[in-house]
């Protein structure tokens, strides 16, 4: 395990705002135990269930395999492998292509079976029909219409650059990422002409998978997810009025609705902004939490964490209302929604259902890898800068995660002042 910093309640330090550029991600969650999985036939469809989905889903069913165009996923990561096989054990899948910058993993894959394994309440499926193209360069690479981008917040315009000029404005891609910034990233920084952009679906995505190896995964938390087309900045034909989503565009968008197993359901643009910043604030006073405490999810269900629980909620609620002021008139429904017993009901319903999981963000840090704690944390840290908040709490957290520093529980009051209001 990679070293770790401690922090004491007798520290005098202060930590003040670390000036690399603000980094604009699903928990991916692991239970204590993995039970010996039971073998299963290729293409099994799982027979999860959701009656809230789009009832259009029922058409995406009966298209004709030869018509249907290829769907790229960049990142075989947990969710890409979820999103890849769930979409591979419809009826007459789409053709489903992986993309990758490891040379030596199309091998690796055709050696291991070329399938991709889903271990589900113990049971495996496992789907094939999948292609692996290693990324080079784009200009002898056919074009890419349909994209799942499923890489984590932090590489995901790094990703997108690489394979840019393969995406046009009649492309659509997919974001899955955890936090909220990358796709302003992505636009800053890879699509900056709005005219030229693709078209943007996202999806919060609330189920927990974790890797039992490169080509399988375990789905431990059967959840939901949420999708809604996103606008991307591109004007319509009026010139002013923003673009309309295409109907070409609804292909990928059903074929995931169609995926039982992912249990989707379609929103509008503006709930899903609500629901994503209501898994911001569960993220964020849970992930990193954990991380700083070393504490399975469960861990935090504990009296002493109560009153930074509610410093960081009472600072998230202010942020929140500030930064939907700011786009729109806020009633006084929106208002109570976002308000710190509102959000406390939310982060803790997560937190019980995600109880005996180890969060991504330990697991990161425990691994000395790179977190997400910037598209989380880090920017409720943003919009206290843009807004002239006091957002002290998120960011005291969000340094000592990338510190990788652990905090005892008794510390509390010393470590993070203003949870002394709440004690």
């Amino acid at each position: 395990m990679a070293s770790r910093r401690f922090i004491s309640g007798t520290s005098s330090e202060t930590f003040g705002l670390l000036k690399r550029p603000m980094r604009p991600c699903l928990p991916q969650m692991a239970p204590p135990s993995i039970q010996e999985p039971k073998s299963q036939t290729a293409h099994q469809s799982f027979s999860t269930s959701s009656s809230s989905r789009s009832d259009s889903t029922s058409s995406i069913l009966t298209t004709d395999l030869k018509a249907k165009p290829p769907i790229y996923v960049l990142g075989l990561g947990n969710l890409g492998k979820l999103f890849a096989h769930s979409l591979a054990t419809l009826p007459n899948p789409a053709p489903i292509t992986f993309l990758t910058h490891r040379p030596g993993l199309p091998y690796a894959f055709s050696q291991s079976g070329s399938t991709i394994e889903l271990i589900t309440n113990g049971n495996s499926s496992k789907a094939s029909g999948f292609t692996i193209e290693v990324v080079k360069d784009s200009s002898s690479s056919p074009p890419i219409s349909h994209l799942i981008v499923s890489t984590k917040a932090m590489a995901t315009a790094r990703a997108l650059a690489e394979i840019k000029d393969r995406l046009t404005a009649d492309s659509t891609v997919l974001f899955t990422q955890n936090g909220m910034g990358a796709l302003d990233e992505v636009n800053a920084l890879v699509f900056p002409d709005p005219a030229t952009r693709p078209n943007y679906l996202s999806a919060i995505v609330v189920h927990g998978v974790f890797s039992n190896g490169p080509f399988s995964a375990t789905h431990a938390g059967l959840a939901d997810m949420k999708i809604a087309h996103v606008h991307n900045g591109a004007p319509g034909r009026s010139g002013s009025a923003p673009a309309a989503f295409p109907p070409a565009s609804r292909y990928m968008l059903e074929q995931v609705l169609a995926a039982e197993q992912l249990a989707a359901t379609e929103v509008s643009p503006t709930e899903l902004v609500l629901i994503q910043l209501e898994k911001l604030v569960a993220n964020a006073c849970i992930n990193p939490l954990t991380a700083v405490f070393q504490v399975l999810n469960g861990g935090l269900l504990v009296p002493e964490v109560l009153p930074l629980r509610k410093a960081l909620l009472d600072e998230a609620s202010r942020a929140f209302l500030a930064y939907l002021a700011d786009r729109t008139e806020v009633g006084e429904e929106v208002k109570k929604r976002f308000g710190p017993e509102a959000l406390e009901t939310v982060v803790l319903r997560m937190n019980t259902q995600t109880a005996p999981n180890k969060s991504s963000m330990l697991q990161d840090v425990d691994a000395g890898r790179e977190t997400e704690v910037r598209y989380i944390n880090g920017w409720f840290v943003a919009k206290g800068r843009e807004f002239g908040l006091d957002v002290d709490t998120h960011r005291k957290l969000m340094e000592l995660v990338e510190q990788h520093a652990v905090v005892k529980m008794e510390d509390i009051g010393r470590v993070f002042p203003k949870a002394k209001e709440f004690m």
